[in-house]
């Protein structure tokens, strides 16, 4: 019973401290929309990530065994790299908390495809309480008065594709370690936008590289915080944390894009986090 309590909680602050890190990285991707093609902040995001994680595997001599559940690691990372696209695509046409209100579809989707396929389990009351997050996170964008476009497909098919990863990610989470994982996705990404660029014709910015760098480490950090959050805990635990993620946008908004918050947004974030601690407190009370 400990070790299921500890590894619960070892996933919530997992989980917590990897959706900062995404939105983190996010709000970076968004700026950097305003001087960078979407095709060469992928790339950077990507390429970056990937040079990373094998500077990591060789200092450390970390092990990867890239045979290993090579069909799924072609398809989670495709999905992850489509979820990428689709999300900076996004943030240059919506503003971050329009996209990251639908974006909050995904856990919907993956508790869903966890149910079906994986027998993870939650009680009642749980997915009530997560029903109840997502009602805050429409009260809290006002979503209803809102004028909705054709952009707002794009954060929507976003949710899907990366539900999707995360469910891949879970399903051989248990026989595949991290960084092998963190392989696939940055030498996928960076080939594919290697040779979109160069089919392009366009130069790189050079002027921007330390931006993108530190775009590919935050990249690189939040999916090893994500990935490791899945492999100790259960997806429905994990997703319902991704609500942390308003927080960590209306945060974002005020310092760096100088967005005012409203009374809607800060009673709506109140009670994403009185709903998200006793789904917790209920979730860790349950032996799964």
């Amino acid at each position: 019973m400990i070790k299921v309590l500890y590894s619960k909680f070892l996933g919530f602050v997992l989980a917590l401290s990897a959706y900062f890190f995404l939105v983190m990285m996010d709000s970076y991707a968004k700026y950097l929309s305003n001087y960078l093609p979407i095709q060469e902040i992928v790339w950077g995001r990507y390429f970056f990530h990937l040079l990373l994680t094998l500077l990591i595997i060789f200092t450390f001599k970390i092990k990867v065994n890239l045979k290993k559940n090579f069909n799924f690691q072609i398809l989670r990372s495709l999905l992850m790299i489509i979820s990428t696209v689709l999300m900076y695509l996004s943030l240059k046409f919506l503003n971050i908390t329009d996209v990251y209100v639908i974006f909050f579809l995904s856990p919907f989707f993956l508790v869903l495809f966890s149910q079906m396929y994986l027998n993870d389990r939650m009680s009642f009351r749980g997915k009530i309480l997560m029903f109840l997050s997502f009602l805050s996170v429409l009260f809290a964008l006002e979503v209803f008065n809102k004028n909705i476009n054709i952009f707002f497909v794009i954060p929507l098919a976003m949710a899907l594709t990366f539900a999707l990863y995360q469910f891949f990610t879970k399903k051989i989470a248990k026989n595949n370690e991290p960084f092998t994982d963190l392989f696939y996705s940055g030498v996928l990404g960076g080939a594919i936008f290697t040779a979109v660029i160069f089919l392009d014709g366009s130069a790189l910015s050079l002027s921007y590289l330390p931006q993108l760098i530190l775009l590919g480490t935050l990249g690189l950090v939040s999916h090893l915080l994500l990935i490791l959050a899945i492999k100790f805990s259960n997806l429905s635990l994990v997703s319902n944390i991704q609500y942390s993620q308003l927080i960590w946008a209306n945060i974002s908004n005020v310092f760096f894009f100088n967005q005012e918050l409203n009374s809607f947004m800060i009673a709506g974030s109140i009670l994403i986090i009185i709903f998200g601690y006793l789904f917790l407190k209920l979730e860790l009370k349950t032996n799964q």
